[in-house]
């Protein structure tokens, strides 16, 4: 019997479900289902915001300086630099040695057997020109027939 009682809830639980969806009113944030579902959408403004377009308003009038910049005199330098570089070069440790020339011998050349293949040279075919085609003059028709 209590198996039953369950079924009985079950299927109760289930009718008030399906009157519950029927009569839930619409969702307007949704989009129509795709392949991907439902997907929740912004609500499209009522209000009108039209664009400004036009030249722009400007309430002071600036005239433009023409002329030399004026520019202050530079703030004094430290005389301290921020990175300071210390070279300890020791002259008396190696003398220089001196770098004597060395002759780079170039591989000798060997030049690669030559083909000749002989062709017969290519008749040269004469330019066929037509007789020009000369426009005919133009026939001004009388203002009566126009």
């Amino acid at each position: 019997s209590r198996i039953i009682n369950n079924q009985e809830n079950m299927r109760f639980l289930i009718l008030a479900a399906l009157v519950a969806v029927a009569v839930a009113e619409s969702n307007s944030g949704l989009v129509i289902p795709v392949p991907g579902g439902p997907v929740p959408a912004p609500d499209p403004e009522e209000a009108f915001h039209p664009i400004a377009i036009g030249p722009a308003i400007i309430d002071n009038f600036e005239p433009i300086a023409i002329g030399p910049a004026v520019i202050d005199t530079p703030a004094p330098s430290n005389p301290n630099p921020l990175v300071q570089i210390i070279l300890n070069i020791n002259a008396a440790s190696a003398p220089a040695a001196p770098v004597e020339p060395v002759v780079i011998k170039p591989p000798p050349v060997r030049p690669d057997p030559v083909q000749v293949v002989e062709t017969a040279p290519v008749p040269v075919e004469p330019v066929l020109i037509e007789t020009p085609i000369i426009p005919s003059p133009v026939v001004v028709l009388p203002d009566e027939l126009n």
